[in-house]
């Protein structure tokens, strides 16, 4: 009788720490799988936790354990509420990502926009064209271009006079057009009072080819006309 309540304990006993062993087993497990949903794919962890479950019942089945049942309860809470961490945890790094793209877009839009605003000017064919096309018919008039010492006024104001040369006019360039005080932007341009023709195509003209432009009418201007080209309008706001 007491070999069977020995053996009887035994048996017990070793019930026990099986099942305080498998506690421990899983507890590892599910922070393993935990681990490989982030590292990987929820779905990946909850391919191995239904083998491992399936094993679990395997492993029920030798030792007559009795809660199977409430191992796989446990088991499809966890993953359900894996899967939803998983979920919530996907959802933001696509949102973070999403913003940082978002971001990078602004910043490269920005710097298009700066680049273009401070890009030199030049004069495309067709408006070198509509120079010649427009001051043509004052072939032979003498016109003064004053230059300022910048790279990027000095050689647009160069494009002008060169397009100013092809369409007849004598150009003198860096003559003497009296003196202008401040910052200067855009283009200049004076006419004498009995050459009024001249000064209302030279404005028409650089309005239409969207140069910003003003201009004076002198009485003792020593040429025809004149232009004095400044630097380009800084205007970093304009959506163009």
């Amino acid at each position: 009788m007491g070999f069977y309540l020995a053996q009887y304990k035994y048996c017990y006993a070793s019930k026990i720490i099986m099942k305080k062993c498998l506690i421990i087993v899983i507890v590892f497990v599910f922070c393993g799988l935990f681990a490989v949903s982030f590292i990987f794919s929820w779905r990946l962890a909850l391919s191995i936790g239904l083998i491992i479950l399936g094993s679990l019942g395997f492993l029920e089945k030798i030792f007559k354990i009795k809660w199977g049942m409430s191992l796989t309860i446990l088991f499809l809470v966890l993953f359900v509420a894996l899967s939803v961490v998983q979920a919530i945890y996907s959802h933001y790094k696509e949102r973070q990502a999403s913003d940082l793209s978002l971001q990078v877009e602004k910043e490269r839009f920005a710097r298009i926009q700066l680049e273009r605003q401070l890009a030199p000017r030049h004069l495309t064919k067709v408006d070198r064209w509509s120079i010649i096309n427009a001051m043509s018919r004052f072939r032979g008039m003498t016109i003064n271009i004053h230059r300022r010492g910048e790279l990027e006024p000095y050689n647009f104001a160069n494009e002008i006079a060169e397009a100013l040369k092809a369409s007849g006019l004598r150009v003198e360039v860096d003559g003497e057009i009296g003196m202008v005080t401040g910052v200067e932007y855009g283009v200049i341009w004076w006419a004498r009072p009995d050459s009024p023709d001249i000064g209302a195509t030279l404005s028409k003209l650089l309005t239409g080819l969207q140069i910003p432009n003003r201009g004076y009418y002198v009485q003792d201007l020593g040429s025809d006309a004149a232009l004095r080209v400044g630097l380009k309008i800084p205007n970093l706001n304009s959506p163009d």
